[in-house]
């Protein structure tokens, strides 16, 4: 597949994975405050990548397998199928937004009350977020370091 055709699938595969999971097309699935919404958006970013190169990953099983044994476990296998990937990928995306609303919820009902001190909210929305994207980001950064990219992989 010619190069430019492969940065044009990946730009398509990362815009449906956005449109799929509901975040850019359902007002109401996605995080409130404008804090979550960009570290979420951050998130997002990084998953697509990921997914994009997990999919390589199961596109030349001869040379690479899932490393990350929770994410084999949730794909199958270490030689995981690209619409398994895909699908497992969107489903999770969609988790992970809920997940970012309902402390965004909770951290807006905690701020109004009379003290005014959104207290563990504000501590576990900030903490799901940070985990989120350094844990996705190392996975993508692994996933460099292999020679896997989104639209290709060099077996070594």
């Amino acid at each position: 597949m010619n190069v430019r055709y492969r940065y044009i699938a990946a730009l398509v595969v990362a815009i449906g994975l956005l449109f799929l999971c509901g975040c850019t097309t359902t007002p109401g699935a996605f995080p409130r405050d404008y804090g979550s919404r960009v570290a979420e958006k951050v998130w997002l970013t990084l998953d697509a990548v990921d997914t994009m190169q997990t999919v390589q990953i199961a596109r030349n099983p001869s040379c690479f397998r899932e490393a990350d044994p929770f994410a084999a476990r949730l794909y199958g296998s270490e030689h995981p199928d690209a619409s398994r990937v895909v699908l497992t990928n969107v489903v999770l995306a969609l988790v992970h937004s809920s997940v970012s609303r309902w402390f965004d919820d909770g951290y807006a009902r905690a701020e109004a009350r009379e003290d005014g001190n959104p207290g563990p909210w504000a501590v576990g929305r900030i903490a799901w977020h940070a985990v989120s994207i350094v844990g996705t980001g190392a996975a993508v950064a692994n996933n460099f370091s292999r020679g896997i990219g989104p639209t290709s992989a060099r077996c070594p």
